[in-house]
């Protein structure tokens, strides 16, 4: 068991505060701590690296934003920069693509293309990622960190071609479609790994039914509230408020950052899927 950080272990009746300490596992089932900053250990416990038995010790999860918030905040970024950078393009609310392109055919305006294969590559990505997963689960394994290591993969990806690049122009139609498919690709694995493995959590990527349940259970607490149906509905209010919230975050930040950095903006969500490979997914998979 790694990246754990740890604030008291209790050991033979004594505590060692630890401040910052990095956990491994050992073979012999123990818990191999390797002191690195703040810390003070009463003697005899004043090693440099040392066993101590798993059942003696207190241990408490590293703090990270938890997997459906950066998803949600994702979501939005990439949506908006995406639609900014790409001429139109939703890379996440891809049924979008079918109003922007009825614009683009009416209007004259460029990436029609990109916009008119936008839906059938995400429905092949999420189909080919689901065969993915339904293989790793027959072996024992969970999928979600492997696949958010292929969305990583993608996201790197097109992070280092816009800093190659620079900014897309609307005229470089095949350069715009390249990179489009590659963040309808990265999308649709985070689409199709939401839908499947982190049920409990609200969407990340479309607002409208979140935002349409908020309504309703607001609606249903204020015309005739239940006693049994009260902490359920605020519970369920409050997590889709933080998705909703979180997702205009990401879109401000998205928009923000065509407008000042519009080759490097490119670079946050390759970022934010490091951090995403960290965070914790309690309460959001299915049981």
């Amino acid at each position: 068991m790694g990246g754990l950080q740890v604030a008291h272990c209790f050991v033979s009746g004594n505590y060692i505060d630890i401040f910052d300490a990095i956990v491994g596992s050992a073979p012999s089932g123990e818990y191999r701590f390797k002191w690195t900053s703040g810390c003070r250990l009463h003697p005899p416990y004043a090693s440099d690296a040392m066993l101590i038995p798993a059942a003696q010790i207190e241990r408490y999860p590293m703090k990270f934003p938890s997997l459906p918030m950066l998803l949600s905040f994702n979501g939005g970024y990439v949506d908006t920069l995406g639609f900014l950078a790409l001429s139109g393009l939703f890379t996440a609310h891809v049924t979008g693509n079918f109003v922007t392109l009825g614009a683009t055919v009416a209007l004259g305006l460029g990436g029609a293309l990109s916009k008119l294969l936008a839906l059938p590559v995400f429905c092949l990505v999420v189909f080919l990622s689901r065969l993915i997963c339904l293989k790793l689960q027959g072996v024992g394994r969970s999928p979600i960190r492997p696949m958010l290591l292929v969305k990583l993969t993608l996201f790197t990806g097109v992070a280092i071609y816009a800093l190659y690049h620079g900014p897309f122009r609307p005229e470089e139609s095949i350069v715009a479609l390249l990179v489009g498919m590659a963040l309808v690709s990265a999308m649709a694995i985070q689409n199709g790994l939401h839908k499947a493995h982190l049920p409990k959590a609200p969407p990340s990527t479309l607002m409208t039914g979140t935002t349409t349940q908020i309504m309703l259970d607001l609606a249903d607490l204020f015309a005739d509230p239940k006693a049994e149906e009260v902490a359920a509905a605020r519970a369920r209010i409050k997590k889709m408020s933080g998705a909703v919230v979180t997702f205009a975050l990401g879109c401000g930040v998205g928009a923000a950052g065509y407008m000042f950095a519009p080759a490097a903006a490119f670079s946050l969500p390759a970022v934010i899927a490091v951090v995403a490979l960290f965070a914790s997914t309690a309460g959001a998979e299915a049981n």
